[in-house]
């Protein structure tokens, strides 16, 4: 509204840019121009008005439309009267009846200065790693957020992913996700910019960008298609993806362009995923490059990988920062009540204490917690007083909230029916997920599940990442929304407690249930071949609920799959994963599968022996190679592990 007020009264934007990226600096950091010093006849007030409505924060703009509509009311019945308007105080009237819980940070002032700190030394060309430790909704990924504004006044990169409790198994799933984002970016750059960079990429990767398109398949939107790869022995390979990935990261840190990743969920990380970011940090020609991980400390102890790579790091002289995150204090939610309330501090001491008794200060728990008092009409807005009153006596009696299970448990259940249905299988798929997949799984056309998903969005349990949901939601006399069904749309939950607590609804024998119609139905979407876009998604699902297949050419199907996500694991160096992958195949072999099934089994314990010895696994991988040896039947075959064995022993 503010934009288009100012628009109207100058004849132009508040920012002239053709850069995408310095318009959104602009938008999010800088001051616009007042309109009266762009066209003088706009009144001091009328301009104090739209200043108002473009403010920065949430808190400096106006709280509803009936104080706008007041104040420009009160403008103009003066330039009715007098042809001029007299100056006043903007929002005398503007009362917010509905609970909005302020945006500020609160106790957290000394860390978002140390990453501030730190991004500051990396834009002068260093390279570093910070951890950020605390309890599930402490504030982890909200204090990175709060140094998005200085990275885009650098022109920087910001980029981000999180790792999946429920997709531990897909490589690299968080880095791909974080590039899958930039790809995002580049292509909506003007197209002389997208053109600079994509020739920087090309000369960068040279003949090894199929390396990358292997795993983020975007990025031959950026370079075009590459040739095929050659084929080279286990280590060669490992070296080569290595390399290709080095000088695909070394494009984007830059000192014209620092790059801050910000990976989430760290305890929850593959091992090729932390050997990656190994590699990133300690590659001799990377800087101006800022790594930020957060993690849950209380599920990380001293034999995690984490901490093995944290260990590696510092033998490689890394710098790394660490930012522990501790519950907010009585005086931190003072503030934090007296801003949302719109309040003095001292009016809500004894709401703050009992806050704080209730949750422990922390701050995903504070915010539920206020808006469950808020739902219970325990906490109100009395239009008599014109202010915010609580119960304190039934707030007193409500239980703690020692487990924040509880109030998610309640929102969800206050859904409609075919909500929540759709919320549990959104939480299968993920933390974040599309419309399409989940349309997919639930035998919904793209509009009936938008529609049934538009509860869950209202009461802020998931977040739509674009606007294409808006256009498949049926045109209604209240929204007056668009009609479409072909644009797909993406969402994520707004917290991974609310995942946690839509999948554990869930009883355990359906879960296993669920997982398998969902393989089968994207099977169905799109069968499954070695370079299926969504092959090791499906076979995240079957392989939860395998033990309930028991059709012999469905397993056979899934065998077949896990090869194929092995063979894809290994070739990015993420050998655990394929270990996985091909261990999971090998059980679903039937009993006489040496005379039924050769060829597969024997790619199966070849990948095996081979991933084996990359981990350093010498006797296990021997092992596996003697049993190819004695069941080989094609000299092809054997002179194959010959090969691999004479490695081993080298």
């Amino acid at each position: 509204l503010g934009v288009t007020f100012f628009e109207m009264l100058t004849g132009q934007l508040p920012f002239q840019s053709t850069d995408v990226l310095a318009l959104v600096h602009c938008h999010l950091a800088k001051t616009p121009p007042r309109a009266n010093n762009i066209n003088p006849q706009v009144p001091t007030v009328l301009a104090d008005i739209i200043a108002k409505l473009l403010a920065k924060t949430p808190e400096e703009r106006y709280l509803s439309a009936i104080g706008l509509k007041a104040d420009l009311t009160k403008c103009a019945n003066q330039w009715r009267q007098k042809a001029a308007i007299q100056a006043f105080a903007l929002g005398q009237h503007d009362i917010n009846t509905d609970l909005q819980l302020s945006h500020k940070l609160y106790g957290r002032e000394e860390q978002v200065s140390a990453l501030l700190t730190a991004f500051e030394r990396t834009s002068q060309g260093a390279a570093e790693l910070v951890l950020i430790a605390g309890y599930s909704g402490i504030g982890k990924t909200a204090l990175v957020k709060e140094i998005h504004k200085p990275i885009t006044s650098q022109k920087g990169y910001f980029i981000q992913g999180k790792f999946d409790q429920l997709q531990r198994s897909t490589p690299y799933s968080a880095i791909t996700e974080a590039f899958r984002g930039l790809v995002k970016q580049l292509l909506a750059q003007p197209e002389a910019s997208f053109k600079a960079m994509q020739q920087t990429l090309q000369v960068a990767l040279g003949n090894v960008g199929q390396v990358i398109i292997e795993l983020i398949p975007e990025v031959e939107q950026l370079i075009g298609p590459q040739p095929a790869l050659s084929v080279l022995n286990p280590t060669e390979a490992q070296n080569r993806f290595l390399l290709a990935f080095q000088y695909f990261f070394q494009v984007f840190t830059q000192a014209e362009h620092p790059l801050v990743l910000f990976l989430d969920d760290l305890q929850w990380a593959d091992s090729a995923s932390l050997n990656l970011i190994t590699h990133f940090l300690t590659g001799t020609d990377i800087g101006h490059l800022l790594m930020v991980g957060a993690y849950r400390d209380n599920e990380v102890d001293s034999a995690h990988p984490l901490r093995l790579t944290e260990q590696v790091l510092e033998k490689a002289n890394i710098v790394i920062q660490r930012l522990t995150l501790t519950p907010l204090t009585e005086n931190h939610i003072q503030q934090l009540l007296a801003d949302s309330l719109h309040c003095a501090p001292e009016k809500v001491l004894s709401l703050a204490q009992l806050v704080q008794k209730k949750t422990q200060g922390n701050p995903f728990f504070i915010n539920e917690f206020l808006n469950a008092l808020y739902r219970n009409k325990q906490l109100f807005f009395s239009y008599d007083a014109k202010q915010w009153q609580w119960n304190i006596q039934a707030i007193e009696q409500q239980s703690a909230t020692q487990n924040v299970i509880d109030l998610l448990q309640m929102r969800i259940q206050q859904l409609p029916e075919n909500t929540q249905t759709l919320l549990k299988l959104a939480a299968c798929i993920g933390h974040a997920f599309d419309l399409q997949a989940l349309a997919t799984i639930s035998s919904q056309s793209l509009l009936q599940a938008a529609n049934i998903l538009w509860p869950a969005i209202q009461v802020n349990l998931i977040l739509p990442l674009d606007g294409n949901y808006k256009l498949m939601m049926a045109t209604d006399h209240t929204h007056g929304l668009a009609l479409s069904a072909q644009e797909n749309s993406y969402y994520q939950f707004t917290h991974d407690r609310i995942q946690q607590v839509a999948y554990e609804a869930i009883p355990a024998q359906i879960k296993r249930q669920t997982h398998l119609q969902i393989a089968r139905l994207l099977v169905q979407a799109e069968p499954l071949h070695e370079d299926s876009e969504h092959l090791f998604d499906t076979l995240n699902h079957y392989n939860q609920s395998v033990e309930l297949v028991r059709d012999e050419a469905e397993q056979q199907l899934i065998s077949q799959a896990n090869l194929w996500a092995g063979i894809r694991a290994k070739a990015s160096s993420s050998y655990q994963s394929a270990m996985a992958y091909l261990k999971a195949g090998i059980a679903l072999l039937p009993a006489e599968h040496w005379q039924t099934h050769y060829d597969l089994s024997f790619a199966l314990y070849q990948g095996l022996a081979e991933c084996e010895y990359l981990t350093q696994q010498a006797q296990m991988a021997e092992d596996n190679f003697n049993r190819l040896l004695e069941k080989a039947n094609k000299p092809l075959d054997k002179l194959t592990v010959y090969a691999r064995k004479i490695e081993l022993y080298t």
